[in-house]
Order: C-alpha cells, then structure tokens, then sequence
C-alpha cells in the first residue's frame, strides 16, 4: 500500500478551502461513535485525502507532532497516550446497512506507530471502499473548511445529514424530517444518556443548529418538534442554503475574528427574511427584497397570498408570493380588508352596545319585580290571601301544583322559584305593582 505523508499544516491552511469530502450515503446515514472531537477531526483529515480517481486506499503518514495538535495531546507522556489514541481509533467501527444486512467494520485497518520514527501511519480498512472511493451515485460531498472548525461532534454528525438532503432544495431551502430515536442513534447517544428530551435537545441539538448556522454555507431558520401525545416523536430541521459569495464572505469572517461563532447564532436575521424564507425564499433573495420592496408591503403580500392559499385559489407560494410583492397584490387588498376590519369592529360594537342596553333593562325590571313583592309583603294578611287565590286561581297548573305541593310538605307556598318568579310577574303585569 502507498504511503503518503499527512500534513496537518498544509491542510488547515493553505489547501484546506478546496479539500472536499465525499461519502456514499450509506455511510451518512451508518450508525458509529467517534465520542471526541478529536477522532472525527482526524477521521475527516483522512477522508479529505483521497482523491476522486483513487482506486485503492493509501497510507497515510502523519507526524507525532501532528498527530498531537489534532488530537490534543500534551505533556511528557505524549508518545504514550498516543499508542492509545492509535489503539482506541482502530476499535472504532461503524454499522452500514445495506438493505436488510448490516456491514460491520472499523474505520481504521492497522495504526502503525514505530517507536522514535516520529510519525504513526493509517489507513482506511478495505471494506469501506464502496462507501469512499470513485463515487458515480448516492453520495454526499461537502467542503473540509465547513466541519473542521466545529467545536460539537454532534455538528459534525448533523451537518453531514442536512447536506445529504440538499438536493431537496426548492429556491435555496429544503426540509429534512427525522423520527427521534433515529436523530439519536445518528448522534451516536447511547439509551441511558439525555434520557430527558430537554437535556438532548441543549446538549446535542442547540449546539449543532448554532454552530452550523454560524459556520457553514447552510442556514438552520427553523426547528419542528412533532408530539405524539405529550411526547416529541420527530424532528424536522428547516434549511437555507447561502449563495456562494455570501459563504465565502462567512467564512474569511470567521478566520479573522469578525464573527463569533458563539455569540452570532443567525437571531441578527430581520423577521421579515426569516418569514419569506419559511415560505421558499432563498436567504440572498429575502434579503434583496426586504430592501428593495420595505417590511409593510411585503408583511400585507404574505397575508394576501396565504389568503389566497387558505381560499384554494393558489397552490404554489413561493411562485406567487414573488409575483405579489412584485405588483403589490395585496396593496388594495389590504385596504379591503382594513375597511372590512373597522365595519366589523363597529358591528361588534353595536352588538356590545345592545347587550348592554338588554342586561340594564333586565336588571331594571328584576328590581321592580322585587319591589312589587315586597309592597305584597307590605300589604295586610287579608289582601295577601285575596291575591294568593286570585294568582292561583289564573296561573299555570304546573305552577299551582309546586305550590301546592310546597304547602303540604310545610312550606310556604312560594318557596319554588317557579311559582315565586310567576308570582312576581302577576303583580307587575295583571295587579300593576
């Protein structure tokens, strides 16, 4: 096997902007585990290597020295830790599934250190040469500048998912749904870690969606956490594809200190950007018309388009959202449907006006109701009795048989609401109280 010495120094910083990394979908979408960054680092140095006409596998000698920096090693015991650092990566395997099988195997063949060479050798194993070599079909390719300088090793895993689902993209944004348990065994978490949704969320999630956003040429404007019940089940990653120059521009910041990652999450993006781009518009171009078209005429053409799609007039928003703003459709509409709001508001106002007006009779009368049984109550026991049997006499039976019925059990004969309300209403209405 050819032996090609890895450069650490040549790949960070004079070629690393036209290194790309190419991988058979297949094992995008493998389950493994590289728990420190470091490892993936290494594993993405090595990748970054192969050529697209490679036939076989090379291998490839890096310095101790390198070897250290990438890994993060230091101290007297140095050549100690790194035997196994070596040891540990060739354990690590990954599980392809092809079909209904799965292919087991580790990244590495052989790390080969040789005690005062000042360098360690490794190579790729065999099996994993359908998955990473003369790729024609199925495989993802991103840039080695847009993962090496992630600080999460979960950005690295999501970063790769989401660039396998850009050919997705529809006017620079594209979706990409994930059931829960999937997301995690892509992450590489184990059953017993973040057990709680909301510590796999801050730890893996929060962390990969502000490091690519902030790092790369894709930009993660919204996450959709679907429930079955009151648990989160799926998860779907909203995403838009920056223009060329403007990741070009990105990424010079970043080198030069004029973005902090940390602290530039992607929330600096105008709303109305962020709104157009949830409706298919590519960031470049929300950008180019919130300047030209202004925040109200493109805010009244969204509501006027949605209308329209809610009306089933349109099926394609993007397309007519764009002619919309262009032509200002929603100008006149929204007049409409202002007036419309201020008729409206009036009506509701008439109506509280009515019911108001209604409840102050109401209670008028209920006062006078109860001022005419209390002048009843007033009147001496004859007249009281007079005006029981005149009552009973005219009233409803059902009414009489409450009464009634009240009496024979010891009460008095308007101790039913019934008969005492109907009671009432006969001294008003035929007695006039």
């Amino acid at each position: 096997m050819k032996i090609t010495p890895l450069n650490l120094e040549n790949i960070t910083q004079k070629s690393l902007n036209g290194v790309s990394i190419r991988k058979h979908n297949d094992l995008i979408e493998a389950k493994y585990q590289l728990p420190n960054l470091q490892e993936q680092r290494l594993i993405l140095m090595l990748l970054s290597q192969i050529k697209m006409d490679d036939a076989d596998f090379k291998s490839y000698r890096i310095t101790v020295a390198d070897f250290a920096e990438i890994l993060g090693l230091k101290g007297k015991d140095i050549y100690s830790e790194l035997d196994k650092t070596a040891l540990a990566l060739v354990s690590r395997t990954v599980s392809i599934r092809n079909g209904k099988s799965f292919l087991h195997v580790n990244w590495l063949s052989s790390a080969k250190y040789q005690s005062g060479s000042g360098y360690v050798e490794l190579a790729f194993d065999p099996n994993l040469k359908p998955y990473l070599l003369q790729l024609k079909s199925h495989f993802t390719q991103y840039k080695l500048d847009m993962a090496i300088h992630f600080k999460s090793i979960y950005s690295i895993r999501l970063y790769e998912l989401l660039k396998k689902g850009e050919f997705k993209a529809r006017n620079g944004y594209f979706d990409v749904f994930f059931e829960y348990g999937q997301l995690r065994e892509h992450f590489g978490v184990g059953k017993k870690e973040y057990i709680l949704f909301g510590h796999f969320k801050t730890k893996t999630i929060e962390p990969a969606i502000k490091e690519i956003s902030a790092k790369t040429d894709l930009y993660i404007n919204d996450v959709r956490y679907g429930k079955t019940g009151r648990k989160i089940t799926n998860i779907t990653f909203c995403v838009t594809i920056r223009t060329e120059d403007e990741t070009k521009q990105r990424q010079a910041n970043l080198r030069s200190g004029l973005i902090t990652p940390e602290k530039n999450t992607g929330n600096d993006i105008h709303p109305i950007i962020e709104s157009l781009m949830s409706h298919g518009f590519s960031f470049e171009l929300a950008r180019k018309y919130k300047n030209k078209h202004g925040v109200k005429k493109i805010e009244r053409n969204i509501a006027y388009t949605l209308a329209k799609k809610q009306a089933g007039l349109i099926k394609d928003i993007p397309a007519y959202l764009n002619i919309a703003i262009e032509n200002d459709y929603g100008g006149a509409w929204d007049v409409e449907h202002q007036q419309a709001d201020v008729k409206k508001q009036a009506q509701v106002q008439r109506e509280q006006q009515q019911k108001a007006k209604e409840a102050q009779l109401s209670q008028a009368k209920k006062a006078r109701y109860q001022q005419a049984f209390a002048t009843y109550q007033a009147l001496p026991e004859d007249q009281q009795a007079a005006l029981k049997k005149a009552f009973l006499d005219t009233t409803n039976p059902l009414v009489v048989k409450q009464s009634n019925d009240a009496v024979k059990k010891g009460k008095a004969a308007f101790s039913s609401p019934l008969v005492l309300s109907t009671f009432k209403v006969f001294l008003v209405e035929e007695q006039g109280f």
